[in-house]
């Protein structure tokens, strides 16, 4: 593993879970997840959606591949799943959800985990506008981003050439960046005010206080996690 990347994305697991929980706590009746890759978020809190949809979108090889493992685990996804294949790219994926049942007029959580840093930053802009003009008052986004000095190389963060290096070796270049106190403007100029916006330490201190740290090690330094809402 990258230095940094398994207690990081340990923390941001737990930090996203509990991010779902309260959407579901309360009384969000849409949840969408943008670049769904395997989550198993609708299967894990199943019991606790009760009328909420839950709509996942990615790339058909992901989606495609994710069924395959539902069914060889025996597993269906819950009645309250509505999929479909997008590119965010170029895909006009508000017209996709709406196919799908998604009511625009109704306050939705926008989740984007793992997402923001493999796209380029003109695809980011495009889908914050798509989400500020289809998106109802209240309605959230949720997502972890990287910071630009670790994409360009100039940034000393724990971690952030291991991160880079192995991203690259696996063909999924980081794209673009935001620096950590540059996120309250980028967001307020797009329509969106924070809620939350935890560093690295933050989580580590949030959901990782209880684990020895000879064990864990040093969280990942490179990333940040966000909620914001709809201005």
């Amino acid at each position: 593993m990258v230095p940094g990347m398994y207690p990081y994305i340990t923390a941001r697991t737990a930090h996203f879970d509990g991010l779902f929980q309260e959407a579901l706590s309360e009384g969000f009746g849409q949840i969408v997840i943008l670049g769904a890759g395997y989550d198993t978020r609708a299967l894990r809190f199943e019991s606790g959606k009760v009328r909420t949809t839950v709509f996942e979108l990615d790339a058909p090889a992901t989606r495609q591949y994710k069924r395959q493992c539902l069914a060889k685990a025996g597993m269906d996804a819950p009645d309250g799943v509505r999929s479909a294949s997008v590119d965010l790219k170029e895909t006009d994926w508000p017209s996709t959800l709406e196919t799908l049942g998604h009511r625009p007029s109704e306050p939705t959580v926008f989740f984007m985990e793992g997402l923001l840093m493999y796209l380029d930053a003109d695809t980011i802009d495009g889908i914050l506008a798509s989400i500020r003009q289809s998106a109802a008052a209240g309605s959230r986004i949720v997502f972890d981003a990287t910071a630009r000095s670790v994409v360009d190389g100039t940034g000393d963060q724990y971690g952030a050439k291991g991160v880079m290096a192995r991203a690259s070796d696996h063909g999924e270049t980081f794209l673009s960046g935001i620096e950590p106190e540059e996120m309250p403007e980028f967001l307020r100029a797009k329509g969106f005010t924070v809620r939350t916006h935890l560093l690295s330490e933050d989580l580590e201190k949030r959901f990782l206080g209880d684990f020895d740290p000879s064990l864990i090690g040093p969280i990942s330094g490179c990333f940040t996690n966000v909620v914001a809402e709809v201005s």
